[in-house]
């Protein structure tokens, strides 16, 4: 059985969700921090979170929707 999994990256939701060949939801879960954590934490929070879902369905494919176009970026930028 192949396995994808998708990932909608955020720093205050971030959506996570598996799916088997026969498009059977094999893992959903939404990952939320709030705007008041700092950054660091909140980022540690979510890469352990994705890890333990990659580590324990171990997908086949693992597929990142890319940024999100005509908005502003301030958030984003800030972290670098």
């Amino acid at each position: 059985m192949s396995i994808v999994m998708g990932l909608d990256l955020s720093l205050c939701a971030t959506g996570l969700v598996a799916v088997d060949n026969n498009w059977r939801i094999v893992e959903q879960r939404l990952i939320t921090s709030s705007s008041k954590e700092e950054n660091t934490p909140r980022l540690t929070k979510i890469a352990i979170s994705i890890g333990l879902s990659v580590g324990k369905i171990k997908p086949d494919l693992i597929m990142i929707e890319g940024p999100a176009f005509g908005i502003l970026l301030s958030s984003f930028l800030q972290l670098y």
